[in-house]
Protein backbone atom coordinates (compact mmCIF):
# COMPACT_ATOMS: atom_id res chain seq x y z
CA UNK A 1 0.00 0.00 0.00
CA UNK A 2 2.37 2.80 -0.93
CA UNK A 3 1.72 6.19 -0.77
CA UNK A 4 1.07 8.26 -3.54
CA UNK A 5 4.39 10.14 -3.31
CA UNK A 6 6.52 6.51 -3.69
CA UNK A 7 4.81 5.48 -6.14
CA UNK A 8 5.45 9.14 -8.49
CA UNK A 9 8.86 8.82 -7.32
CA UNK A 10 9.02 5.85 -8.59
CA UNK A 11 8.08 6.38 -11.87
CA UNK A 12 9.89 9.57 -12.07
CA UNK A 13 13.29 7.08 -11.17
CA UNK A 14 12.03 4.69 -14.38
CA UNK A 15 11.86 7.52 -17.12
CA UNK A 16 15.78 8.24 -16.52
CA UNK A 17 16.50 4.43 -16.34
CA UNK A 18 19.06 3.03 -19.52
CA UNK A 19 17.33 -0.46 -19.68
CA UNK A 20 13.92 0.82 -19.78
CA UNK A 21 11.99 2.08 -22.65
CA UNK A 22 8.73 3.82 -23.33
CA UNK A 23 5.57 1.68 -24.09
CA UNK A 24 2.37 2.67 -24.41
CA UNK A 25 -0.30 0.26 -23.50
CA UNK A 26 -2.01 -0.04 -26.65
CA UNK A 27 1.52 -1.52 -27.80
CA UNK A 28 1.54 -3.98 -24.84
CA UNK A 29 -2.12 -5.05 -25.33
CA UNK A 30 -0.96 -5.52 -28.66
CA UNK A 31 2.61 -7.45 -27.92
CA UNK A 32 2.76 -11.68 -27.59
CA UNK A 33 2.73 -12.24 -23.42
CA UNK A 34 6.36 -14.29 -24.18
CA UNK A 35 7.89 -10.83 -25.69
CA UNK A 36 6.91 -8.43 -23.15
CA UNK A 37 9.77 -8.10 -21.59
CA UNK A 38 12.57 -8.82 -24.43
CA UNK A 39 12.32 -12.63 -23.98
CA UNK A 40 11.24 -15.18 -26.06
CA UNK A 41 10.51 -17.65 -22.94
CA UNK A 42 7.29 -18.73 -22.34
CA UNK A 43 6.50 -18.27 -18.51
CA UNK A 44 5.76 -22.53 -18.69
CA UNK A 45 9.83 -22.70 -19.10
CA UNK A 46 11.11 -21.31 -16.46
CA UNK A 47 10.31 -22.99 -12.32
CA UNK A 48 7.76 -20.36 -10.63
CA UNK A 49 8.35 -19.21 -7.16
CA UNK A 50 10.58 -20.75 -4.05
CA UNK A 51 9.74 -23.85 -2.93
CA UNK A 52 6.88 -24.45 0.00
CA UNK A 53 9.19 -25.58 2.37
CA UNK A 54 11.67 -22.79 1.87
CA UNK A 55 8.85 -19.95 1.85
CA UNK A 56 7.64 -21.02 5.59
CA UNK A 57 11.45 -20.57 7.16
CA UNK A 58 11.47 -17.55 5.44
CA UNK A 59 8.17 -16.28 7.04
CA UNK A 60 9.32 -17.89 10.28
CA UNK A 61 12.77 -15.83 9.68
CA UNK A 62 10.45 -12.50 8.64
CA UNK A 63 8.75 -12.38 12.47
CA UNK A 64 12.33 -12.94 14.06
CA UNK A 65 13.40 -9.67 11.99
CA UNK A 66 10.43 -8.24 12.95
CA UNK A 67 10.72 -9.28 16.56
CA UNK A 68 14.79 -8.41 16.50
CA UNK A 69 13.75 -4.51 14.82
CA UNK A 70 11.06 -3.95 17.54
CA UNK A 71 13.71 -3.94 20.24
CA UNK A 72 16.23 -2.04 18.76
CA UNK A 73 16.26 1.73 19.81
CA UNK A 74 17.58 1.94 16.50
CA UNK A 75 16.36 -0.12 13.43
CA UNK A 76 17.99 -1.46 11.01
CA UNK A 77 16.83 -1.71 7.38
CA UNK A 78 19.33 -3.97 6.28
CA UNK A 79 17.60 -6.85 8.40
CA UNK A 80 14.38 -6.40 6.28
CA UNK A 81 16.18 -6.07 2.67
CA UNK A 82 18.24 -9.11 3.76
CA UNK A 83 14.65 -11.35 3.89
CA UNK A 84 13.23 -9.54 0.64
CA UNK A 85 16.52 -10.67 -1.00
CA UNK A 86 15.47 -14.08 0.10
CA UNK A 87 12.08 -14.15 -1.51
CA UNK A 88 12.78 -12.57 -4.53
CA UNK A 89 11.17 -13.93 -7.61
CA UNK A 90 14.90 -14.48 -9.16
CA UNK A 91 16.01 -17.16 -7.25
CA UNK A 92 14.72 -20.09 -9.82
CA UNK A 93 15.41 -23.10 -10.61
CA UNK A 94 19.01 -24.20 -9.48
CA UNK A 95 19.58 -20.67 -8.40
CA UNK A 96 17.23 -21.66 -5.52
CA UNK A 97 20.35 -23.00 -3.56
CA UNK A 98 21.20 -19.05 -2.71
CA UNK A 99 18.44 -18.41 -1.53
CA UNK A 100 19.04 -20.86 1.27
CA UNK A 101 22.14 -19.90 1.77
CA UNK A 102 21.03 -16.13 2.17
CA UNK A 103 18.18 -17.42 4.41
CA UNK A 104 20.85 -20.06 6.72
CA UNK A 105 23.16 -16.95 7.00
CA UNK A 106 20.36 -14.42 7.95
CA UNK A 107 19.15 -16.83 10.29
CA UNK A 108 22.26 -17.47 12.30
CA UNK A 109 23.01 -13.88 12.34
CA UNK A 110 19.42 -13.09 13.81
CA UNK A 111 19.80 -15.79 16.25
CA UNK A 112 23.08 -14.68 17.53
CA UNK A 113 22.09 -11.42 18.40
CA UNK A 114 18.91 -12.72 20.76
CA UNK A 115 21.56 -14.71 22.23
CA UNK A 116 23.16 -11.59 23.46
CA UNK A 117 20.53 -10.81 25.99
CA UNK A 118 20.17 -12.86 29.03
CA UNK A 119 18.89 -12.53 32.67
CA UNK A 120 20.55 -14.11 35.86
CA UNK A 121 19.77 -13.78 39.81
CA UNK A 122 19.66 -15.54 43.02
CA UNK A 123 18.09 -18.77 43.09
CA UNK A 124 16.59 -18.90 46.40
CA UNK A 125 15.09 -15.67 48.46
CA UNK A 126 14.24 -15.79 52.26
CA UNK A 127 11.16 -13.03 52.57
CA UNK A 128 12.38 -11.31 56.70
CA UNK A 129 8.50 -10.07 57.86
CA UNK A 130 6.91 -11.44 54.49
CA UNK A 131 8.49 -8.06 52.26
CA UNK A 132 11.89 -7.89 50.54
CA UNK A 133 12.30 -4.67 49.18
CA UNK A 134 15.94 -5.82 47.20
CA UNK A 135 15.29 -8.85 45.11
CA UNK A 136 18.42 -8.51 42.58
CA UNK A 137 17.92 -9.50 38.86
CA UNK A 138 21.00 -8.61 36.49
CA UNK A 139 20.17 -8.03 32.94
CA UNK A 140 22.76 -8.51 30.49
CA UNK A 141 23.66 -7.11 26.81
CA UNK A 142 26.25 -8.40 24.80
CA UNK A 143 24.90 -6.24 21.72
CA UNK A 144 26.68 -3.50 19.90
CA UNK A 145 23.48 -1.12 19.59
CA UNK A 146 20.92 -0.03 22.32
CA UNK A 147 17.42 -1.86 22.73
CA UNK A 148 14.41 -1.05 24.80
CA UNK A 149 13.10 -4.43 26.82
CA UNK A 150 10.29 -5.28 29.77
CA UNK A 151 10.70 -7.59 32.32
CA UNK A 152 7.88 -9.28 33.12
CA UNK A 153 7.49 -11.52 36.69
CA UNK A 154 5.03 -14.29 37.33
CA UNK A 155 4.73 -16.34 40.32
CA UNK A 156 3.16 -20.12 40.72
CA UNK A 157 1.72 -18.98 44.40
CA UNK A 158 -0.77 -16.52 44.28
CA UNK A 159 0.25 -15.42 47.74
CA UNK A 160 3.51 -14.39 46.28
CA UNK A 161 3.64 -10.62 44.47
CA UNK A 162 6.10 -9.03 42.44
CA UNK A 163 6.36 -5.54 40.97
CA UNK A 164 6.19 -5.54 37.57
CA UNK A 165 9.11 -3.10 36.25
CA UNK A 166 9.01 -0.11 33.35
CA UNK A 167 10.70 -0.21 29.88
CA UNK A 168 13.85 -1.11 30.33
CA UNK A 169 16.80 0.77 28.10
CA UNK A 170 20.17 -1.54 28.05
CA UNK A 171 23.57 0.03 26.31
CA UNK A 172 25.64 -1.51 24.30
CA UNK A 173 27.71 -3.92 26.27
CA UNK A 174 25.87 -3.19 29.49
CA UNK A 175 25.45 -5.16 32.70
CA UNK A 176 21.83 -4.01 34.92
CA UNK A 177 21.07 -4.89 38.15
CA UNK A 178 17.76 -4.22 39.05
CA UNK A 179 15.67 -4.71 42.50
CA UNK A 180 12.36 -6.29 42.71
CA UNK A 181 9.59 -5.55 45.62
CA UNK A 182 8.84 -8.95 46.44
CA UNK A 183 5.50 -9.20 48.98
CA UNK A 184 4.52 -12.51 50.42
CA UNK A 185 0.95 -12.95 52.25
CA UNK A 186 1.67 -16.04 54.03
CA UNK A 187 4.42 -18.32 54.76
CA UNK A 188 5.54 -21.23 51.71
CA UNK A 189 7.61 -21.42 48.67
CA UNK A 190 6.71 -20.03 45.02
CA UNK A 191 8.53 -20.43 41.75
CA UNK A 192 9.16 -17.05 40.47
CA UNK A 193 9.61 -17.00 36.29
CA UNK A 194 11.38 -13.97 34.89
CA UNK A 195 10.19 -13.10 31.04
CA UNK A 196 12.28 -10.87 28.67
CA UNK A 197 9.87 -9.19 26.49
CA UNK A 198 9.58 -7.22 23.82
CA UNK A 199 8.06 -3.79 24.42
CA UNK A 200 4.16 -4.70 23.01
CA UNK A 201 5.02 -7.95 25.28
CA UNK A 202 6.86 -10.55 23.07
CA UNK A 203 8.64 -12.77 24.21
CA UNK A 204 12.29 -12.85 24.09
CA UNK A 205 13.50 -15.27 27.41
CA UNK A 206 11.68 -17.23 29.67
CA UNK A 207 13.58 -18.30 32.85
CA UNK A 208 12.21 -19.48 36.15
CA UNK A 209 13.60 -19.34 39.62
Amino acid sequence: DPSAQLATDLLSETVTAPWLAPTSVRQLTATPPEHVFGTSLTQTSVPSGLPRGLLRRVNHLDQQVSLLESIRVTPDPALQRAVLGIESSAWTGLAVSGARTMLERTARYVSHQFAGLSISGVSQVTLGGQVSNGVPVTLRSTLDYPVRVRLRVSTSNSSVKVSQLPVITLSPHQIKTLKLTVHASRNGSALVKLRLTSVSGQSLIDKPY
